[in-house]
């Protein structure tokens, strides 16, 4: 395959990346409406601006301030997929560029994604350990591969 192909549609392993990544980005779409949502659920917000939904009461008000332990699982998962996911798309695009077998590629792209939904439910459900860091780490692992393997391609 020329190289200039690499980052278009018709290189089936950059297809495949812009596929799972779309689907994260979606994810992460959607749990910023997951926090939005359980902001209003539990009246928990975090301008003073946003606090007359809360109602008139002063302490009230006062009180939809403070931290709200179901809003903050959220925006702490929220947190990681802002920390993890674009490292994985940035390691995706430079890997995409050694030209790597497309079965290859796509496992990796399919194990992160899943890795990623996985780490969100058990996440959000509070699920015990070790389940939230086994799916962290099987995403973790990914982007190692994808590291490793770009810099072995170049070496």
């Amino acid at each position: 395959m020329m190289t200039s192909h690499l980052y278009t549609l018709e290189n089936n392993v950059f297809a495949g990346f812009v596929f799972y990544t779309v689907l994260l980005l979606m994810k992460m779409l959607l749990m910023t409406v997951l926090t939005t949502t359980k902001r209003q659920i539990h009246k928990a917000f975090h301008s003073p601006e946003d606090t007359s939904r809360a109602g008139t009461n002063p302490e009230a008000r006062k009180k939809s301030l403070l931290p709200n332990e179901n809003v903050e699982r959220v925006r702490r998962c929220h947190r990681n997929d802002m920390e993890n996911i674009y490292l994985f798309i940035f390691l995706s695009l430079l890997y995409i560029a050694t030209d790597p077998p497309y079965a290859m590629a796509i496992w990796y792209f399919r194990v992160y994604t899943v890795s990623r939904f996985l780490h969100m439910l058990v996440y959000l459900n509070g699920i015990r350990q070790p389940f939230r860091g086994l799916t962290f780490a099987a995403g973790y692992v990914t982007c190692w591969i994808l590291a490793i393997s770009t810099l072995l391609s170049i070496v």
